[in-house]
């Protein structure tokens, strides 16, 4: 074999090791974090009854506590096929959330976006009366309601007002990816999406900003002994500051979240041979 030869079998030995190396798998909290939240806690944590942690800070007070019989189940995947890891499980009953009562952002966000996966579980006995999330703050808003009734839509609640029968309707053990979006105190508006695809745009008059003193996920704050209980999993709930933005740039920050509901997994990405192809060949040193 010549040198010539040899060199050229050298560089293309080298090329294909190199090729066959993955490079760093995208998962679905790189996608959420590369949007900016407010707070994003994906639930992933190994234990069941661990702290949800909140992946933007690092405050401890952000994380979310288990509560009552909260636990954690394996996910499912978006409709692109990326795993979602871990959930969040709750089991329907008064006490049972993932909880805190000192949340820490710098300010309470007057336009905002909310994200997160759903899968009722259990049977329907009607009007449900659940609540996905309560959050607390000056204003003790929003709710994020489920079957306030007989409906099985996600809805928004504050101060004696719902968005009623606007937002979509969830089914029993399925998947659903669920943005909501508040067009702060100047607008009047709520949008919702579903598993990436533009729902209703609802007129909501007053203020209604995201209340980041407590937090309960799952439940209400309280929790009543007779309904706001949710039976079923959550995951990958992301909460994002809008407050300055026009509404074109809120609509459009929307679309991208809901845009998270179709990701995929990247290939291996592969090396550019053409561009080190002469690197091997000006070279005799092995790889």
């Amino acid at each position: 074999m010549t040198e010539k030869l040899r060199t050229a079998t050298l560089a293309a030995a080298c090329m294909l090791l190199l090729v066959a190396q993955p490079t760093a798998a995208q998962t679905y909290s790189n996608i959420v974090l590369s949007d900016g939240p407010l707070f994003y806690w994906n639930f992933n944590e190994a234990g069941d009854a661990d702290p949800a942690v909140d992946l933007v800070g690092a405050d401890a007070g952000d994380n979310l506590l288990a509560e009552g019989n909260a636990t954690r189940v394996a996910s499912g995947a978006t409709l692109g096929g990326l795993s979602l890891g871990r959930a969040a499980s709750f089991d329907g009953t008064q006490f049972t959330k993932f909880f805190s009562g000192s949340l820490t952002p710098a300010t309470t966000p007057d336009a905002w976006a909310l994200e997160m996966w759903i899968r009722p579980q259990g049977a329907d006995p009607g009007d449900r009366f659940d609540y996905l999330l309560e959050a607390r703050g000056p204003n003790n808003a929003p709710g994020i309601l489920f079957d306030y009734g007989n409906n099985d839509l996600v809805e928004v609640f504050r101060g004696g007002q719902r968005t009623s029968g606007a937002g979509p309707a969830l089914q029993n053990d399925a998947w659903s990816h669920i943005v909501i979006g508040n067009f702060g105190a100047a607008n009047d508006r709520i949008d919702f999406w579903i598993n990436g695809a533009a729902g209703a745009s609802v007129a909501f008059a007053g203020d209604s900003p995201f209340g980041t003193e407590a937090i309960a996920v799952g439940n209400s704050v309280p929790g009543d002994p007779n309904f706001d209980h949710f039976n079923g999993q959550i995951d990958e709930l992301a909460v994002y500051d809008l407050t300055g933005l026009d509404v074109a740039a809120i609509a459009a920050k929307l679309a991208d979240i809901a845009g998270h509901a179709t990701a995929v997994p990247e290939p291996a990405a592969l090396l550019v041979a053409l561009a080190a192809a002469p690197l091997f060949w000006q070279s005799r040193r092995r790889c």
